[in-house]
């Protein structure tokens, strides 16, 4: 990194963790998570350069992949055959989304077909941003819609689910630092193998599978120390806030009305979904918001983790997204539309 390169990511690193703070101080839910991600968003949009080098943010969310890991024993596998109603829910919740966000973006708020169609992908963000780029849609309005939607899911929703019935807490063991430091350690280099063969999420998947694998074998026992948890949400707030960094004023107030509509609708049909699940399940409305709600995987996992959810079950949804993205978006973009 350049010197110049350090000094913006130790101000939006600065800024991220006084958001937090803040966050924290008046009592707001998930606060290291909601508020770096609130302050970096509006210091990104006055102008701070807030971006997040690759090496940080994947290893943020790497240590959230330790997380999830923590939590899989010989009891999820039993958990995980009752899945399947929402498993099920997620490839409906997800075209959903898509349809009814693309429909209205295109005839109420008149943007262009494929332009519309990018926008309203619930995912798939580097995928549509490189079609963008190649000449297809117009890229403030994808940008801003796609970056919109993901700020939304990461701190709007905590506040939401707080309206609701009281929060889990945590409670669980923490791993020793070097016992932490070790799976880390392992859990990198293997994330940058897997992102070398494109596999998504690399460093969370990483991450999650060498957790898991050492609590298997009974190595380790735990979760992530507070002392880490708390820095890594600060990165993964900042990486959420910093997405604002491209999108001018301008931009975000010609299109904000496009980029709300797109976010209520997203909210309101994993809310849907969601409460229908509550009537066929056990889980909790909270749970099962979180699992669907189209923001970053990553993102997402974090808010179950801050929140007290269960991290594994909310990832294998938020997988599920992703793998059926990869194949719905070719579909669902279709041709290039003639000028």
């Amino acid at each position: 990194m350049t010197l110049k390169a350090t000094g913006h990511l130790i101000c939006a690193l600065l800024v991220g963790a006084s958001g937090g703070g803040l966050a924290s101080a008046i009592g707001l839910p998930a606060p290291w998570l909601m508020g770096p991600t609130l302050l970096v968003a509006a210091a990104s949009l006055s102008g701070l350069r807030a971006e997040v080098p690759r090496w940080l943010r994947d290893g943020a969310f790497a240590c959230i992949g330790l997380s999830i890991g923590s939590g899989i024993d010989g009891q999820t596998l039993d958990h995980a055959r009752q899945w399947g109603p929402s498993l099920l829910a997620v490839p409906l919740c997800t075209v959903a989304v898509m349809v009814l966000s693309s429909v209205f973006l295109q005839r109420v708020c008149g943007i262009d077909r494929d332009s519309a169609r990018m926008a309203s992908s619930p995912g798939s963000m580097s995928y549509t941003l490189a079609l963008v780029l190649e000449g297809r849609g117009h890229l403030p309005s994808v940008l801003t819609i796609q970056s919109t939607r993901l700020f939304a899911m990461t701190a709007v929703l905590p506040p939401l689910l707080a309206l609701g019935a009281p929060l889990a807490s945590g409670g669980r063991v923490e791993l020793p630092l070097p016992a932490f430091a070790s799976l880390l350690a392992l859990a990198i280099p293997c994330g940058l193998l897997l992102s070398r063969w494109n596999v998504p999420v690399a460093s969370l998947m990483a991450g999650m599978v060498i957790s898991a694998i050492g609590h298997a074998a009974d190595w380790v026992h735990g979760v992530p120390p507070q002392l880490v948890s708390l820095p890594v949400y600060v990165v993964t707030g900042t990486v959420v806030g910093s997405r604002f960094t491209k999108i001018t004023l301008a931009d975000l107030r010609r299109l904000f009305p496009a980029a709300l509509s797109a976010v209520v609708i997203a909210l309101l049909v994993a809310a849907a979904f969601a409460w229908g699940l509550v009537q066929v399940s056990d889980l909790s409305l909270g749970q099962a918001w979180v699992a669907l709600a189209p923001g970053g995987v990553e993102a997402m996992v974090a808010v179950a983790l801050a929140l007290g959810f269960d991290p594994t079950f909310v990832a294998a949804h938020h997988f599920l997204r992703i793998i059926l993205l990869s194949v719905l978006m070719p579909l669902w973009l279709g041709r290039r539309t003639q000028a």
